[in-house]
């Protein structure tokens, strides 16, 4: 064995060594990084999610005939008993009407909702907008009509009952800030 060559052996497995372990350190730095990418468009994913539970249960409930905000709404994603997160909302704005006939006006409603995640305090604005078909006459769309500029008809008196059971037709869709 020559012995100007002895300690090459040693100098080039370091440097293989220093070379791998840099490789070994960018992949593990990388997939750390994709994973917390993942994991925050999950959040979003779960938090969009909850956003639309919650304008769900506003829009269940007659929110066009009360001129305040719809209350708080407390959603829990896992089931587990416990709010995951908090909704709260701005009042509905009646964006336009339109009279259908004498009787009637399909009017669009925009709802906005602020969703909060009660562990990491991060939130999510989302609007919806949907079309709610409403009584020209019948007291009890009076707060809807006023919330749309509609003119109060010179006698509320009740609809024609044919006005009466055509369903509210909703038409929904979401824009998520």
């Amino acid at each position: 064995m020559n012995s100007r060559q002895s300690g090459v052996a040693l100098v080039v497995g370091l440097i293989m060594l220093g070379l791998i372990t840099v490789v070994i350190t960018t992949a593990f730095h990388l997939s750390t990084t994709n994973l917390r990418a993942v994991g925050n468009m999950q959040s979003k994913d779960e938090s969009l999610a909850a956003a639309n539970d919650a304008i769900e249960r506003v829009i269940a409930s007659d929110f066009q005939n009360t001129s305040a905000a719809p209350a708080p709404q407390k959603v829990d994603m896992d089931h587990n008993g416990s709010a995951d997160y908090t909704a709260t909302f701005a009042v509905p704005s009646c964006r336009s009407a339109v009279a259908v006939g004498a009787d009637a006006y399909n009017t669009l409603w925009e709802i906005n909702a602020t969703v909060t995640d009660n562990k990491s305090g991060a939130s999510i604005n989302v609007k919806q907008g949907l079309r709610i078909f409403i009584s020209a006459r019948s007291p009890a769309d009076a707060t809807a009509r006023a919330g749309c500029g509609i003119a109060a008809p010179e006698v509320e008196a009740e609809a024609n009952p044919a006005v009466q059971s055509q369903p509210k037709v909703r038409v929904y869709w979401y824009i998520q800030e």
